[in-house]
């Protein structure tokens, strides 16, 4: 019988006995070359696990101890074989660590010797519990020799003891020092996680062959090569040109969207982790900035959700201090806005949430990675939330520009680009580190007294990183300054990024026309306007539907809202344009005519309405469909109308 293991589900690590060997096919499985995290261990120059670690930064040993490891194989019967006949063999290195007990005392956590696996068990008097944290029957029936006439192959009462004198002199493990993949700054040395293994000072070693307070757990691996040649000057000069030029409301905005794509990816090792919120009008290209230039930046090593939880964000990104991107982060649904706006609060400051849970022990969870918020309309009303993001807004530039530089980004922002950058920016940490205290100082010479030393922390850190793009060496204020100048940034304090009573307008449009309507069939309202407007005969189900929410379509005059309902309340529930201000504020718009009577709206009524003119920008749909277009999509299912 064989069979081969493909590896460790670091989620289900509680499935540990399934890494033992069973009588019956040890011997098949004991020569397999997958089976690497029990049977395979790789051993350095003579010093057992767990001390055979790399050398703090402060020692001077590294290149003696860095050499290529050395093997011990198990042969059929057990014993030990080395690779070359002629080299004594190394002292063996135990499959396992004790790292302490559970804070509920019942369980205890091991680590593995080869692969740095973290799981924990209950711990049992078996011989079958302590196989599965080493299967080498030859080790444990020589470490604790059968008492008297005892038919067992060894005492697993004395080993069940001399593991639980270990778990009380280890203690309780604390999970909050586990460290997943991401970059971290430890005691003066860069490290670099990169799931499967650990990039120290520009060194790769595996997880466990590092000194720390902290436990660097095994995690899948990231699609990263930390070989790769770092990117250059002129690289980082034409990626913040491209950005320049791909469209801002703001003067700086393609500098903060630059510097956040560096940081993210360091996150974990900097003081604060500044958020990015980027917004626009209704199809006007916030996705586009994150699926093709802020993505790729990251080489794919981030969370791309859309509209997810906090649980759900906590979950998937466990002890890993990866980028986050959240799309639809709107203010229509208040409860998932206000969370996650408080995800970018706490990491911000990385301090760890408190949670409860059944057992009556508290659960901290930390966040330390860079979030990125995407939506049509996102007011951040809470200073405390505005001092800790920068907003950008995207704006539309001519079709015969945006179609030459789509071509020169795709060409230049990518994934392999991305990989160079973080090459770049995780070999000059310290110049970054510097320079975000020097380029906050900067800005805070700027701003003065008119913003909060937490506003030039935000603003510096970003501008920092985009600074790294085209600089690693350690600069000082005057040169920060005179770039900063050199790049026109500046801060208005007279506008703290207030909209225009036009963009308001706007705002409140767009926000309208990205609300996805109950029983909508997933649809925007938008998407559901431009089907009634393009449809040769245009189904009463989606009339009806647009009606609820208090939308009808007039193909000749344009899209008219309704000013009361409760459809339209319920679209602008929870915003700034609630309980009938929508109406005031689409009213600015150019164009808007107001009927004096009221109109019918399918399945709601008469109602007094706005009429926005087809030409208002956002409303710029395709021209009504041909009857022949219209016959080839007679057959496809219309969104279930409203009871």
């Amino acid at each position: 019988m064989t069979f081969e293991i493909n590896g460790f589900n670091p989620d289900n690590l509680e499935d540990w006995r399934l890494t033992g060997v069973s009588a019956s096919c040890s011997a098949e499985v004991r020569n397999s070359e997958s089976l690497e995290g029990g049977l395979r261990a790789p051993t350095k120059a003579g010093r057992p696990y767990p001390d055979h670690r790399l050398p703090a930064a402060t020692e001077s040993n590294e290149e003696e101890e860095v050499i290529e490891a050395d093997y011990r194989v198990l042969d059929h019967q057990g014993a030990e074989s080395s690779k070359d006949e002629d080299q004594p063999l190394p002292p063996r290195i135990p499959a396992y660590q004790v790292l302490g007990w559970d804070s509920d005392g019942k369980q205890v956590h091991f680590r593995s010797g080869a692969t740095g696996l973290i799981w924990k068990a209950k711990p049992s008097a078996t011989p079958t519990f302590f196989l599965g944290l080493d299967p080498d029957r030859t080790y444990w029936s020589e470490a604790y020799k059968p008492v008297g006439k005892s038919r067992a192959a060894f005492d697993s009462t004395a080993a069940y003891a001399d593991l639980i004198a270990q778990a009380n002199t280890a203690g309780v493990f604390q999970p909050s020092t586990l460290r997943g993949r991401g970059v971290y700054w430890d005691q003066g040395r860069t490290i670099w996680h990169l799931g499967d293994r650990l990039e120290v000072d520009g060194m790769l070693c595996p997880i466990i062959d590092v000194e720390s307070a902290f436990t660097y757990e095994l995690r899948p691996a990231l699609g990263i090569d930390p070989l790769v040649q770092p990117s250059t000057d002129e690289d980082g000069r034409l990626l913040i040109d491209i950005s320049k030029r791909t469209g801002w409301a703001g003067p700086a905005d393609h500098l903060y969207v630059a510097g956040f794509a560096v940081i993210s990816n360091v996150a974990a090792a900097i003081p604060c982790r500044p958020g990015l919120q980027v917004t626009s009008r209704f199809s006007s290209g916030k996705s586009d900035q994150k699926n093709n230039f802020i993505k790729p930046l990251q080489a794919g090593s981030g969370l791309d959700l859309s509209a997810p939880t906090m649980a759900g964000v906590r979950q998937l990104l466990g002890c890993d201090t990866v980028p986050i991107c959240i799309d639809e982060s709107e203010a229509e649904n208040p409860q998932l806005r206000k969370n996650h706006l408080m995800l970018v609060r706490q990491s911000f400051d990385g301090t760890p949430t408190a949670l409860g849970s059944g057992n009556g022990a508290g659960t901290t969870y930390p966040c330390r990675s860079s979030v990125a918020l995407f939506c049509i309309n996102g007011p951040l009303v809470n200073a405390a939330d505005a001092s800790r993001m920068v907003t950008v807004r995207r704006r539309q530039i001519p079709q015969e520009e945006w179609v030459q530089l789509e071509q020169e980004r795709q060409k230049l922002v990518t994934p392999e680009l991305g990989n160079r950058i973080m090459r770049r920016t995780v070999s000059n940490l310290h110049a970054l580190l510097h320079n975000i205290e020097v380029f906050t100082e900067a800005v805070r010479a700027k701003v003065g007294d008119t913003q909060s030393s937490r506003f030039a922390q935000t603003h510096g850190t970003l501008l920092a990183g985009a600074y790294s793009l085209i600089g690693t060496q350690p600069i000082e204020v005057d040169r920060a300054t005179a770039w900063l100048e050199e790049q026109q940034w500046s801060w208005d304090p007279d506008d703290d990024e207030a909209p225009s009573a036009l963009q308001e307008s706007y705002d409140c449009l767009d926000h309208l026309l990205g609300t996805r309507p109950a029983r909508g069939g997933g649809f925007t309202l938008a998407q559901l306007v431009g089907r009634v407007r393009n449809a040769h005969e245009p189904r009463q189900a989606d009339e009806d539907l647009l009606g609820a929410n208090g939308l009808k379509v007039d193909r000749d005059q344009g899209l008219l809202v309704a000013n009361s309902s409760p459809g339209i309340k319920a679209v602008y529930k929870g915003t700034k344009w609630r309980d009938g201000g929508h109406k005031e504020r689409l009213r600015d718009l150019p164009e808007v005519t107001n009927p004096k009577d009221p109109v019918h709206f399918p399945g709601a009524g008469s109602k007094r309405c706005s009429i926005i003119p087809w030409s208002t920008p956002g409303l710029d749909l395709d021209p009504p469909e041909t009857d022949a277009e219209s016959a080839s999509s007679a057959d496809t299912s219309p969104p279930e109308a409203p009871a």
